[in-house]
């Protein structure tokens, strides 16, 4: 079902715009993926380069962050190439791997901070914010899901030792656990490989995260007290 609903979507992009993409605003999020380490190099994509690198000494003296530049940047882009919409994101695509190719290490060091922010929601709150008394309810809704997101992360590791150890598995109920942990995991690397990488991309999972820590949570404590029968 995946396979045919990302196959059929990009075939309807190649149909529309001529290029077999799930999405053709694929160039500006690798653009916002590799746009901290980004740095004059190769002429090849100067125009849009240097427009980028004003925009985005613009965006941290403003901001503190190059997040979204690339949004702030694509107007002049298009004005000075004479690109339209899905051309420019098409050549964008092409200067970020040009980026990644010349600083993989840097490449794989942004998805590791990207995958990072996915997991922490404290991770880009401001300290000014973190610790003042009227956002505190906020905070300890955040430090909550943070220790939600930590049960998930370390609850498959142990509900695999658990399973093995008691030599009796339910493997149905456990392959879906599998399945989901992989999936969710999967999706933390992959937002950190194609756009700035950040929590706001863990949304959609978190009610499956959530679930997943709390039957981990009533599992492990059964456990403790030789009364669980989920994998028996």
């Amino acid at each position: 079902i995946t396979i045919i609903s990302i196959t059929s979507w990009s075939y309807v992009n190649y149909k529309n715009n001529q290029v077999f993409t799930v999405s053709t605003l694929s160039g500006l999020g690798m653009t916002n993926a590799v746009g901290g380490f980004m740095i004059p190099r190769n002429d090849q994509f100067k125009e849009m380069r240097d427009i980028y690198l004003k925009h985005r000494t613009i965006q941290i003296k403003n901001m503190g962050s190059y997040e979204n530049t690339i949004f702030q940047a694509f107007g002049e882009m298009q004005q000075v190439t004479g690109f339209s919409y899905v051309p420019l994101s098409i050549q964008l695509q092409k200067m970020s791997k040009l980026e990644i190719m010349k600083q993989p290490l840097l490449y794989i060091k942004h998805i590791i901070g990207g995958v990072y922010n996915f997991w922490n929601p404290l991770a880009e709150r401001d300290n000014k914010i973190k610790y003042n008394l009227r956002y505190l309810p906020s905070t300890i809704s955040r430090i909550g899901i943070l220790v939600i997101n930590i049960l998930f992360i370390i609850g498959m590791p142990i509900l695999l030792f658990i399973a093995l150890y008691k030599k009796k598995v339910d493997f149905n109920k456990l392959l879906l656990f599998v399945g989901v942990y992989i999936f969710i995991f999967s999706s933390s690397i992959a937002q950190g490989m194609v756009e700035y990488g950040t929590n706001r991309y863990a949304l959609p999972y978190q009610p499956v995260i959530s679930c997943f820590a709390v039957i981990f949570t009533f599992f492990l404590l059964s456990n403790i007290f030789q009364s669980s029968k989920i994998f028996n």
